[in-house]
């Protein structure tokens, strides 16, 4: 719950204004090299290819790297939402999923800049959740219900009454239904207009 409230207030900061500051220096590393059996390994890159058990995704933070092929987990492959960690042997409770890592490889698109975490288990490269960060032609597609409402704020008041086996009053409802909340991909596309609008259509002027 505390997580969820922290989370919930993280993403509900105003977004920064980035033209008014110089950005800071970039610090370019190459992709980490997991350890056989680690699992929550990030990664991140350009989407180039996407089947029904795979996507491949190119590292651009440094060049000469070579586009990188995950499998996907059953969840993914599935059609699923990954909402639960990857536990590991003798593990009962794992890292913690943020909601905007739970997208579904169907959400997914060639083009898309993406983060995302995976395992790596007897030499294959497991890829178990996804971020979409922004899609270059287009607007990134809002996150699965069930992800978004763990970070709505009013769908976490509803929830505690429900787990209490108790109605949401009717003057708690009102209230909670003007709380104001701006969903994760409505963020990201306002930040994403905000830093590098898309390119518009010119339309030719009219000839007098």
């Amino acid at each position: 719950m505390a997580r969820t409230i922290w989370l919930a207030a993280l993403i509900a900061l105003p977004l920064p204004d980035v033209a008014s500051r110089a950005a800071p220096p970039r610090i370019v590393r190459p992709p980490q090299e997991p350890r056989e059996g680690e699992v929550n390994v990030p990664y991140c890159g350009t989407v180039t290819r996407v089947t029904r058990d795979s996507v491949t995704i190119q590292w651009m933070a440094t060049p000469g790297e070579q586009p990188k092929t995950f499998q996907v987990s059953e969840t993914l492959a599935a059609g699923k939402i990954p909402k639960e960690p990857r536990l590991v042997p003798g593990q009962v409770r794992g890292y913690f999923v943020m909601p905007c890592y739970m997208y579904r490889l169907t959400d997914v698109k060639v083009g898309d800049w993406v983060s995302i975490h995976y395992a790596s288990i007897g030499g294959v490269d497991i890829c178990d959740h996804i971020c979409i960060d922004r899609r270059p032609d287009g607007l990134i597609p809002p996150l699965p219900k069930e992800a978004e409402d763990l970070i709505d704020p009013r769908e976490h008041t509803r929830n505690q009454f429900k787990k209490k086996g108790k109605p949401v009053p009717p003057d708690w409802e009102k209230m909670i239904a003007d709380w104001p909340y701006t969903p994760y991909h409505e963020m990201r596309n306002a930040y994403w207009e905000k830093v590098a609008p898309m390119p518009r259509e010119v339309k030719p002027a009219i000839a007098p």
